[in-house]
């Protein structure tokens, strides 16, 4: 897989690029905004791991190319994820926090780079989940976190995932935009489910 990592902390790029490169992938890196986006015009990516706080270009608008080229990118982030962030229109497919071990990081890059190739869909309520589009309803984007969840639900599971109120306040935020009345709702005995707004 050829990936683009994008970063302030060399230290940082030069170890997850030997990291990755042992795991088999091709990386390029840049070390700033201007940097990331040279290397997108002049190149084609499978996956783009970006930090949040690039200087020179502002990562959301970075977030906002990769999304029309239909390349997947995980942000990484010092702040404490909040559900305004994933109501963005400029939406990454994951969200990894520092510090965060390898492990984490490798871990999201196969499961982001699985989803985008699975060719999966589902339904959620009577919303269809376009797994490798990461799309509700055929327009709104969704993270990887938030498929897991749909996906859970649809099963009858109870979701296991961090930020798990996150992923949920911003889950029925983006079923109100749908203008459908169901939402995801905490029922005592049961834990979470798809329910309708009257029942609760």
């Amino acid at each position: 897989m050829r990936i683009l990592f994008a970063a302030p902390d060399r230290d940082l790029l030069s170890g997850y690029r030997l990291l990755l490169e042992d795991c088999g992938h091709e990386t390029a890196t840049a070390f700033d905004g201007t940097g990331a986006v040279s290397k997108l015009a002049n190149g084609t990516f499978d996956l783009a791991i970006l930090d949040r706080d690039l200087p020179r270009v502002d990562a959301g608008r970075i977030v906002a190319m990769l999304n029309e080229q239909g390349v997947p990118v995980i942000l990484l982030t010092k702040a404490r994820l909040h559900a305004a962030q994933l109501l963005e229109p400029a939406l990454a497919n994951d969200y990894l926090t520092y510090p965060f071990l390898p492990a984490e990081l490798t871990a999201a890059i196969d499961e982001t780079a699985r989803k985008a190739g699975s060719g999966e869909m589902f339904t959620a309520g009577d919303l269809t989940v376009d797994v490798p589009g990461f799309t509700l309803g055929g327009s709104v984007r969704l993270t990887g976190a938030e498929i897991d969840i749909l996906a859970a639900l649809n099963r009858g599971e109870t979701p296991q995932t961090r930020h798990m109120s996150v992923y949920i306040a911003a889950l029925n935020n983006k079923f109100e935009r749908l203008n459908r009345s169901q939402r995801i709702g905490f029922l005592p005995n049961e834990g979470y489910r798809m329910v309708m707004n009257r029942e609760q």
